[in-house]
Order: structure tokens, then C-alpha cells, then sequence
């Protein structure tokens, strides 16, 4: 029985131990499983802040020593950190050297640590403050309850140093292990001695001065100080001669710094400021080759104001290097002032007739950060604009109420090579490079960036003048620059910054603004990486072009810039998916630093850009449905809108969209080759872009007067051309006599004829199509087969006839009646080309952009004009229907009143006699009706010789097109009709068989 019971015993122990192994298993396995998450951990690294030495002297400690950055982040969800203990581990006791230890936690508005002192609004925040027990060397921050998740938080450890602090001995922070910070939940990951560097408590040799102290004798020797005047150029004796207690010799007299090497006045501070003494080697600044200079003299000039200014009439000439005494007081300041700044320059610039410095923080002194720089270069006005200051240092004035970057101060671009502060200055557009590294690439390899244009940077210096090519010099302020005041000039060439925080690129009073102040006059330019010449814009035409307005307010997302865009409306960065910058003028795919176009191949946008306003398509303009321009800032008239509309449109329009690549817009460098026909197409010419018509940049509302030919307002600025004299001779031949051979440019032309005059003359070569001009060849007009015709030789006011497109009307008024011409026109009118070349529908923008009907005409015109049927033909726009062949009142006599220039003895009206009535305007007149070498137009069909015969010969193709009329030459073989009025006698009325000189 015993014997079963301890078995049963055993069975049921067995069976509990499976139970805990099963159990225990599970719990185990459970922590492997997804969704089952152990207790977060907390990482702490530290960053060795601490170099070098602090000072401690008879005033004060140095306060704020960044000792070591701590970096804490949760691996999950977050920790509350509830104290953390600091261990001092130097020599001596921390009690007797630190005053306090400080926990401040990153704000994140500027990296790096921010102690009370630094400018601008964005300390650190301070967590708590601790001090060392006496004789314990540990400090603890207690109940600090600081969140930390899983993004590092940055927290800094901070020393002040006692002003009683023991020179020599040294101070040290360090936390030895994960004991040492308490947290509420979860476990700190171990780590081992998170320690500072330790620094060396020392009073400065220019400082600390007592009976007993021999600390002089760095400089001085009182009894064997050398006389240096043999081995510098120091006239000896002289009155300012280097100081004679003085071991090297030094010049303080700002008048010798045009006269003498820096050896002579900076020689005693070099003895140690070189590298072997003083940790900070200023020489090696001063000395270096191929460097900008620092705080060398920058600027020359006459300067009898300031700190330590030269003597009245003297000058700090560019380049020379100022006496370390100018801004360093050398037996130190009382006030604490940073790195040894004269306690005097303090004084001067907070003083009421001094440089009008204000302390930010007002503690008394000029401390590290901006304060250094700004004690001298700011202006006396607290204001967002550059002024004149009556204490400016070395000629130098800015303004920098806050900071170029919230996250850099003044050492943030003024970067230097050797760590020496302010002494050796990298003023190289790097510095703009290092933030703006996107717009910087792009304009300093345009081709490799694949840029079509750009504002080229060519400039190793980033504060030079604007033909240097530089970021500053071009277009942005450098030290009036940040989110919420200025960063664009308003004259890029003078350097004056605007008022912000709304800025624009344009104003309307000289200098005209950011982009006028340049481009007023041709600057070198760079495009596809080619050296060209800028257009030079005519900013009174600017001032009153359509064009010249602001676009809606833009806000620039990057750097908060807030813009009011003029010029930038078309001529900015075409990549718009940028990320520092959408609507500055850095690059363009298009040439011009256009933002958009149709056609992108060689970077031609041309007429792209006019199409995102003139159109009501909203694909290209997103406002063209209501009426309004791209940036919805202004309304537009129906015309302009529906230009684009035209050119898509309409059967036959000049070709602006068919033809890209070949505009050439500089200043007026397009000659004739450049509109030439050539019978190779690769080498064809031809082009008719927006720009070759419309001056963009000068163009403005309103159309010309009916009656004139002087240009209109959308003409104003184009480029045309004309003849330098209008040819008359009298050789027989019209080409020769009347061609005009040499030709002018003509800048801003005064006629619409000037401009058309570009494409359709012997300026050019003219095109040849036998579908558009099937003619022959007429060596008499001196066109080849197929030609388009010479309108230079067409218009030429000497002709004997024309229409008044160039000279004044030849109609004589005398035979004609008030009613001869209709819609507005007179016997006296001139005409402009497009009276006649422009869209048929009335409501259409005027111009010849394009038609329905062929040559690009508002009505109908063919060999059948004039017959029954035509009576709204292009001719009869102007001439009176009922007058020139229409009217048949008066038994087919006439019965207009008035005459129309075309009678006889028995018929006022020869146009409206029954056998001329309804005749095609053709069998009398030239088929291409612009000018002819006969009065009236009139076309010889079969000339007369002296002796009453028929030659034979008549007048060719293309002005004779059917041409039936046979005029009637004097004894002396002259056309009878060449003056007065047209007499039906002059008609040879039985050379067409009795048919009164028609069939």
C-alpha cells in the first residue's frame, strides 16, 4: 500500500513539473510573438563639447561652457526622464571652480546651443539649474520629468565658472553610468562614462594685472626695450614712433596703416597670435594668399568718424590690413566684452552722438553671436532699409535685425578657413551654395543642369558687383535678408535694399526696380551656355505697356519670401516643382528665363509664353473663361484674349505656331538673312513669332486711328525696317528705278509698314510657292517665277500709283464726290497693311494674325471682284460699291453724284456705263492692287507705239490677270493719261475690236 501511495506521489510531482515547464514554455514563446512588446529602452549617447580652456578672473566667470551634448530617444511609445546626476571629474573640488551647472533642452529653432546671450529671440530652454555641494563632486537635476520619444531629444550640460575659480586646475562633466539618470518605466540601455572633454581654468595675459604680477613682460621691457627704427621703416623720433617700452614694435596711429607694412603695426600681437603662443594664428589670416580679405580695409574713402578713425582727411586705403588696436582693447575690457573688444567701441556705439548701436540684451557688454559684428555694422536707424551711419567702421554699414537664417548668425556665411572668428572672412558665394545648393548648381552649370538660360554666376566672391555675377550682386541683399524683411535689392546695381516685408520686382520710378535697374541697358547674358546680349528695356515704354502690372501676391514656401511679381510673371525658373524656389529668375528649360512654351526642343518657348494669357482656352490659361489674365489680376478685352483662338483656328494665319526655333530676340541683331527664303528647307528663314511683330516689353492698349499709318499702341517698341531713300529713276525699267537697295534698322518703328516691311521686301529673300504665287517670271518687278512680290517696290511713294500705305493719298479730291468712299474713308486716308490683312470676322483682335480668307484678308478679293455679286469684296471696304460699277439708276449712265475719276464729255461715270458696269476690277486695274508703275493702276494690255500701231507687248503677270484695257500713248510714245483725271479718250477703243478697250 505504501509502495502505491509514494508512486501516486510521484505521478502527481511529475505531472506538476510538466505543468511549470509548459507554462513556462508558453510565457517564453509569448515573448517572441507578434504584438507582445517587452518594456522600451532608452538610448543616451554624448557629444564631448568641451575644449581648450575658460578664464576666471577679478569681475567674473565665464558663463555659459557648453560642456558635453546628451542625445536621449526611446526605441518605443515614451520615457519621462526624472533626474539625471552630473559628476565633475577635473582636479581640485567643483564647488571651488563651478559656480552652477545647467540643464538646457534644444528649442529647435537654431542648432547648436543657444545660451541667454544669444541674439535674435531663440535660446535653448533652460531646464534646471544645479550646483556642486562643498567637497561633493556630484550635482543632480531632480524632478526634471522630461518626455522623450523616438526622435532624439538634445539636451546640454552648461558650466559657469566662479570668478574665484583656481587657475590651472581643470573641469570636467561626466555621467559614469545608467544609475545615473532615473527614469519612471521602462530600462536605459547600459553605457559606460558619457564624459566631456576637460578645459584648463586660466586668467589671460591681457588681463589680471597686479603689483606683483609679471605677466607684463610679455610685452614690455622697461630697461631693454630695442629701438626699432632701423629694422622698420618708423622714422625715429617721430611723435606717433612705436611705444619704446614695447619688446616688438607696434604702431597704435591709424595714419600709418597707408604707409606701412603690417610688420610695423601688428608686429607685437603676431609674436604670439601666430600659431606658437596664442591658440588663434591671426597672421596666418592676414598673411594667407588668394584669400578675400577679412578685416582687412575693405572699402577706401575719407572716414573722420568712428571708432579710432584715421586723422580728418586721411583714409584706410582697400586692402591694408587695420591695427589690431582698432578694435581690440590689448590690457583687456572691464566691461567683459567679448574676445577683448574695446570697452571705448562699447561706449562710442551705444552713445548718443556715436554709431547709435543699441545692446540687444542690455547686459553692459558686447558679446559673442551677431553682437560682435553689429556693435559696427549696423546703421544708426533700427530699420529694414540700408542708410548712410555717421560711425561706420571701415566704410561698411548692413543691417541684420535678426539673422540671415534663423538657424545661422553672422560666422554662418562669413565662414572662415582657420577657425580665427572674424579675422579671415569667405565671403565666396559658397555661402549661398551651402543652404541654396539647388538654385546654386543650376546657375553656375546651366548646360549641365540642362538649362536653356539662366542668370549666369560667375563670380569667385559672393559681394561684388552685378556684372561679377554673383547671388549679391545680382539680385539679393545679403545682410538685409531674412524670412520677414528684405532679401532682393531694389537697385541691383546701387544696392538698395526695400522695405519688406511685401516686396515687388518692378516699381515704376527709377531705378525701376530689382529688374529695370539692370536691364535698362544690353547686359552679358548666358544661354545653352553661350555668352549673348540681353535685350536693353525702354522702362518709360515699360512704365506704360499692358503688361506692366502686379501679379497676385506669391508666397515662396522655402524661405517665406512674399512677392509681388511684374517681370516674373513670364521670366522666372520654368521647374516649377523646385523646392527652394518657384518664382525667382535663377534658370529657365526656355531661353529668356521664360517659365513656359509650346516647344521646349533647343529651349525655344516663343509664342508659348504669350498664350498663357492671350487665350480662353484653359488648358493655357486657367482665368481665359472669365476674362482674365494667368494670374486672375486683371481683366482682358475679348480681342486679346482670342488671339490664340485665331492662330488655332483660322485657315490661314502668318506662322506662328508651325515655325519654332528661329527668332532671334536680342537687342535688334535680326537682318534680312534672318528672314530669308532659301530654297534648302533646313536653311529656311522664315518665322513669324509673337516677338517679331510685338515688342512685349513696350506694347500697350489701343489700336491705330482709322485714316493714319502712324503705329499703334500694340506696335509700340517693335523693331522694323525701311530704305535709307526712296529710289526714283527714269530708266524705263520699274525694278531698277523704283527698288529700294540699301536698308536701316529702325529700333522703335513710327509706322506699321516699317515692321511689315521685315518679311514681305526685297530686304529679304522673298519666299517661292507656285500654289501661292503661280506668275511667271517679271524681270520688269524683279521677282523670279513664283515669288511673293516686293511690297517695298509695291508701296514706293515715288510710284506713279499706290495705295497711301507709305506716302500720302494721290487721289485728286477735285473729281471725286462725298459719297465715293464708305465706312469712314476719304480721298485723303492712309492706310495701315492691316486695314486689309486681318481676320474677316470684325469682333477678332485686329492684326493680321490670321483669316479664312486667303492672304490673310477681311473680305473676299479675286479676279472676280467687281463683277455682279462681289458687293462686299475686300475693295468695296472702302470704295463705294454704288460708285465704282454697281449702280444701275440712270439708264446705266451714272447717277451717283459726283464723279468717280473715270468720265466723259457725255458720262460722269464711266465705271457704272452699261459696257464697264459689273466688269471685274482686273480688266483695268493690277491684280495686286499695293502700287503700280501707272497712274490709277492701270494695266497696259497691248501698248501703242508712236506711229499708231500695236507693239504687241504687254504688261506681265502678276499685275496684269486678265487685264483687257488698251491705253493710248501721245507722239512722243507717253502714256496719255499720266496726270490729270482719267478721260474715256485716252481709251484706244477700237484696239479690242470696237469693244471701248474691253471684251
Amino acid at each position: 500500500m505504501q509502495f502505491f501511495k509514494r508512486l501516486l506521489s510521484y505521478q502527481l510531482s511529475f505531472s506538476k513539473l510538466k505543468l511549470f515547464i509548459i507554462v513556462a514554455a508558453i510565457i517564453g514563446f509569448c515573448s517572441f510573438l507578434p504584438g507582445v512588446v517587452s518594456a522600451a529602452q532608452l538610448t543616451v549617447t554624448s557629444q564631448a563639447n568641451a575644449r581648450g580652456s575658460v578664464t576666471s578672473t577679478s569681475s567674473s566667470g565665464q558663463n555659459y561652457v557648453l560642456m558635453q551634448t546628451l542625445s536621449m530617444q526611446a526605441d518605443s511609445g515614451s520615457i519621462t526622464v526624472q533626474s539625471i546626476t552630473i559628476n565633475d571629474y577635473g582636479s581640485g573640488t567643483a564647488s571651488s571652480n563651478v559656480a552652477s551647472v545647467s540643464l538646457y533642452r534644444e528649442s529647435g529653432v537654431k542648432a547648436g546651443f543657444q545660451s541667454p546671450e544669444s541674439v535674435g529671440g531663440s535660446q535653448d530652454t533652460l531646464i534646471q539649474t544645479a550646483t556642486f555641494p562643498s567637497n561633493v563632486e556630484t550635482a543632480t537635476f531632480t524632478s526634471i520629468n522630461q518626455t522623450i520619444g523616438t526622435s532624439p531629444t538634445i539636451f546640454y550640460i552648461v558650466y559657469s565658472i566662479k570668478s574665484s575659480a583656481q587657475l590651472g586646475q581643470t573641469v570636467g562633466t561626466n555621467i559614469p553610468d545608467q544609475s545615473a539618470i532615473s527614469i519612471s518605466t521602462g530600462a536605459i540601455k547600459p553605457f559606460t562614462n558619457l564624459k566631456s572633454n576637460l578645459l584648463t581654468i586660466v586668467s589671460s595675459p591681457h588681463g589680471g594685472y597686479s603689483s606683483t604680477t609679471s605677466i607684463c613682460e610679455a610685452c614690455h621691457l622697461t630697461h631693454l626695450a630695442p629701438d626699432f627704427s632701423t629694422e622698420t621703416t618708423i622714422t625715429a623720433g617721430s611723435s606717433n614712433a612705436t611705444y619704446r617700452i614695447l619688446n616688438k614694435a607696434y604702431r597704435k596711429d591709424p595714419d600709418v596703416v597707408n604707409n606701412y607694412s603690417h610688420q610695423t603695426y601688428n608686429l607685437l600681437c603676431e609674436a604670439c597670435h601666430d600659431g606658437t603662443g596664442a591658440s588663434t594664428n591671426i597672421k596666418a589670416d592676414y598673411d594667407g594668399s588668394g584669400k578675400i580679405p577679412g578685416h582687412f580695409t575693405k572699402h577706401a574713402g575719407t572716414i573722420t568718424t568712428g571708432w579710432n578713425p584715421p586723422p580728418s582727411g586721411k583714409q584706410y586705403n582697400a586692402g591694408v590690413k587695420i591695427p589690431c588696436t582698432i578694435c581690440h582693447s590689448v590690457h583687456g575690457s572691464s566691461k567683459g566684452n567679448y574676445a577683448m573688444l574695446s570697452d571705448g567701441l562699447y561706449n562710442y556705439e551705444t552713445s548718443s552722438t556715436g554709431g547709435g548701436w543699441t545692446d540687444p540684451n542690455g547686459n553692459g557688454k558686447i558679446d559673442q553671436g551677431d553682437e560682435e559684428c553689429l556693435v559696427c555694422h549696423e546703421p544708426a536707424v533700427n530699420s529694414t532699409t540700408q542708410s548712410s551711419r555717421t560711425g561706420v567702421i571701415m566704410g561698411i554699414n548692413m543691417k541684420m535685425p535678426t539673422t540671415h537664417n534663423p538657424t545661422s548668425n553672422c560666422m554662418g556665411c562669413h565662414k572662415n578657413t582657420s577657425g580665427s572668428s572674424v579675422h579671415d572672412l569667405d565671403l565666396a558665394p559658397d555661402s549661398c551654395s551651402s543652404c541654396h545648393s539647388e538654385i546654386y548648381n543650376r546657375m553656375t552649370s546651366p548646360a549641365g543642369a540642362d538649362l536653356n538660360s539662366s542668370h549666369m554666376i560667375t563670380s569667385t566672391a559672393g559681394n561684388l558687383t552685378y556684372t561679377a555675377g554673383s547671388c549679391t550682386g545680382m539680385c539679393h541683399t545679403n545682410h538685409i535678408h531674412t524670412p520677414t524683411t528684405n532679401n532682393i535689392w531694389s537697385d541691383a546695381i546701387n544696392h538698395l535694399a526695400q522695405a519688406g516685408p511685401t516686396y515687388t520686382d518692378e516699381t515704376s520710378t527709377a531705378p525701376y526696380g530689382l529688374c529695370l535697374s539692370c536691364h535698362t541697358s544690353s547686359q552679358s547674358g548666358n544661354s545653352a551656355g553661350a555668352a549673348v546680349t540681353t535685350v536693353a528695356i525702354n522702362a518709360t515704354n515699360f512704365n506704360n505697356s499692358a503688361h506692366q502690372y502686379q501679379a497676385n501676391l506669391f508666397t515662396h514656401s522655402w524661405d517665406k519670401l512674399r512677392l509681388k511679381i511684374n517681370c516674373l510673371k513670364c521670366h522666372r525658373d520654368s521647374d516649377q516643382s523646385l523646392s527652394q524656389s518657384k518664382y525667382g529668375p535663377h534658370g529657365s528649360t526656355y531661353r529668356d528665363l521664360l517659365f513656359a512654351g509650346v516647344n521646349s526642343t533647343n529651349g525655344y518657348a516663343e509664342e508659348g509664353i504669350c498664350y498663357k494669357c492671350h487665350a480662353t482656352n484653359t488648358s493655357k490659361n486657367p482665368n481665359g473663361g472669365i476674362g482674365r489674365d494667368f494670374y486672375n489680376a486683371v481683366s482682358m478685352t475679348a480681342g486679346a484674349l482670342n488671339i490664340d483662338n485665331v492662330f488655332t483656328s483660322k485657315t490661314y494665319t502668318h506662322p506662328t505656331y508651325t515655325v519654332s526655333g528661329k527668332h532671334l530676340k536680342m537687342p535688334i541683331n535680326e537682318t534680312g538673312a534672318d528672314f530669308a527664303y532659301n530654297s534648302t528647307p533646313s536653311l529656311n528663314n522664315r518665322h513669324a513669332e509673337c516677338e517679331d511683330c510685338h515688342d512685349e516689353h513696350s506694347a500697350k492698349p489701343g489700336t491705330h486711328a482709322q485714316g493714319t499709318n502712324t503705329v499703334s499702341g500694340a506696335l509700340t517698341g517693335a523693331v522694323g525696317v525701311q530704305p535709307t531713300s526712296w529710289p526714283n529713276g527714269t530708266s524705263g525699267n520699274w525694278a531698277n528705278d523704283k527698288k529700294p537697295t540699301v536698308w536701316q534698322l529702325v529700333a522703335s518703328i513710327g509706322y506699321e509698314w516699317q515692321l511689315c516691311l521685315k518679311c514681305h521686301s526685297n530686304y529679304t529673300t522673298q519666299p517661292i510657292d507656285a500654289t501661292k504665287y503661280p506668275w511667271p517670271a517679271n524681270s520688269d518687278a524683279g521677282i523670279a517665277a513664283n515669288q511673293q512680290t516686293n511690297m517695298a517696290l509695291e508701296f514706293n511713294p515715288n510710284n506713279p500709283s499706290y495705295h497711301a500705305v507709305i506716302g500720302a493719298s494721290k487721289t485728286n479730291s477735285s473729281y471725286l464726290g462725298s459719297d465715293n468712299f464708305v465706312n469712314g474713308w476719304t480721298a485723303t486716308s492712309q492706310l495701315y497693311c492691316s486695314d486689309c490683312h486681318r481676320s474677316e470676322t470684325s469682333t477678332d483682335p485686329a492684326g493680321p494674325h490670321g483669316s479664312n480668307i486667303q492672304y490673310i484678308l477681311r473680305a473676299p478679293w479675286s479676279t472676280n471682284t467687281g463683277s455682279s455679286g462681289t458687293d462686299n469684296d475686300l475693295c468695296f471696304q472702302c470704295h463705294n460699291r454704288a460708285v465704282y460699277g454697281g449702280n444701275t439708276a440712270s439708264g446705266g449712265y451714272g447717277g451717283t453724284t459726283g464723279y468717280s475719276g473715270f468720265s466723259s464729255s457725255q458720262h460722269s461715270n464711266l465705271h457704272n456705263w452699261w459696257p464697264h458696269r459689273n466688269k471685274p476690277c482686273i480688266k483695268c486695274h493690277s491684280f495686286i492692287p499695293h502700287g503700280w508703275k501707272r497712274p490709277k493702276m492701270l494695266i497696259d494690255n497691248n501698248i501703242m507705239n508712236s506711229s499708231g500701231g500695236l507693239t504687241g507687248v504687254a504688261d506681265p503677270p502678276p499685275y496684269n490677270n486678265g487685264g483687257v484695257l488698251v491705253p493710248v500713248l501721245d507722239s512722243n510714245g507717253n502714256f496719255v493719261g499720266s496726270s490729270g483725271n482719267w478721260q474715256e479718250s485716252y481709251c484706244d477703243h477700237s484696239a479690242q475690236g470696237g469693244g471701248w478697250g474691253c471684251t
